[in-house]
């Protein structure tokens, strides 16, 4: 496995985005500590839709498509307060379900 498809832990402040709506979902994300806000925006307002805690994953439902390309993540998601979270890439993946299937 090389280095690039390794898991990545990155610390966020409050308020700054994991990922933006329409951005590529090529990435999985586990909440090590903290909450993150998931929210849509329409209008320039932002629609609050959920809020993620420590041991939960986000991101899955774009990475299940059984598409070649990436999908646009239909939402946007940002620290709410002080967070670090754990991403596991689509090659990571699938590396591991080729070398591990269930």
């Amino acid at each position: 496995m090389s280095k690039a498809q390794k898991d990545v832990i990155r610390n966020f402040i409050d308020g700054e985005y994991l990922f933006r709506q329409g951005d590529d979902a090529n990435t999985i994300f586990l909440v090590k500590s903290g909450s993150v806000k998931i929210f849509k925006e329409a209008n320039g307002n932002k629609i609050d839709l959920s809020t993620i805690v420590e041991g939960e994953v986000i991101g899955t439902l774009s990475l299940l498509e059984k598409k070649e390309l990436p999908l646009p993540r239909p939402m946007a998601q940002c620290s709410a307060g002080n967070s670090k979270r754990t991403s596991y890439s689509r090659g990571l993946l699938t590396y591991l379900n080729g070398t591990n299937p269930c």
